[in-house]
């Protein structure tokens, strides 16, 4: 116990790891395996191990101040990312599976537009299954530039 708390720094509300980080998350080793801070300082808060996910309501990952920690589930993790606004959105050409630009997007709307069949268009050398997933509004409907068609 006394070994966890030297690596923590309480002079704010949230109490920050000061020592090893993964991702931005405190890890401390106990019983010859490598935990998430915030789950070590739940169970000595509580005396139990968390049956799940351990959420912050600070939003800090670093935090181990029991007061900001709560049990939740994958479910209730995904409810708080979204209500808070934290999911990265990757849309487009900052999607690191983007095979194509935006002014390649926006002229194969424009010919879907003035009528021309995907297998027309693949003929002028575009890949038919990203117009075929452009013409669904499955890939790139956040685009503003021209209407999904």
């Amino acid at each position: 116990m006394e070994r966890f708390w030297k690596k923590v720094d309480k002079t704010d509300t949230c109490w920050n790891w000061t020592a090893y980080t993964h991702k931005g998350r405190g890890m401390f080793r106990m019983h010859k395996r490598m935990l998430y801070a915030p789950r070590v300082s739940w169970f000595l808060a509580h005396g139990v191990w968390p049956s799940a996910y351990i959420l912050h309501t600070c939003d800090n990952p670093s935090c181990v101040n029991p007061d900001h920690l709560f049990e939740g589930t994958q479910a209730d993790n995904m409810r708080d990312m979204v209500a808070k606004a934290r999911q990265a959105m990757h849309r487009g050409e900052k999607n690191g599976r983007c095979k194509t630009d935006l002014e390649t997007v926006n002229k194969i709307k424009s010919l879907l537009q003035e009528g021309l069949r995907p297998c027309t268009i693949r003929d002028l050398g575009f890949n038919y299954s990203l117009v075929r997933k452009i013409k669904s509004g499955q890939n790139w409907k956040h685009t503003e530039d021209l209407p999904n068609v």
